[in-house]
């Protein structure tokens, strides 16, 4: 029985870690905005009730911003100068980054 329910444990950890990775996996050239700059402001609406629909819109199955690469380095790159500039207070805030392609 022991040997039954090591299986089965075992057989559960490998689903959960391939849904973890493949959902994590992005097109080559896009990113998460947080994994480079998790300092910009992210308000996602169409993932949340708070939007003009008044719920998660189909699709939006995660509160993430997601990029190309050159967008969220020229992001990073200009709140790092508004924070030089106009110091802590000031950021960007990024407003729904992604569209996802079976909802277009």
């Amino acid at each position: 029985m022991r040997h039954i329910n090591i299986k089965y444990y075992l057989c559960i950890f490998i689903l959960l870690n391939f849904k973890i990775n493949t959902q994590n996996n992005l097109p080559d050239g896009f990113v998460y905005l947080s994994d480079i700059d998790d300092t910009i402001y992210q308000d996602i609406r169409y993932a949340s009730n708070h939007n003009f629909v008044g719920r998660p819109i189909k699709g939006y199955e995660k509160n993430v911003c997601i990029l190309t690469k050159e967008a969220a380095f020229a992001l990073s790159k200009v709140q790092k100068e508004l924070k030089q500039i106009y110091g802590i207070n000031f950021s960007l805030k990024v407003y729904d980054a992604y569209r996802p392609t079976k909802e277009m």
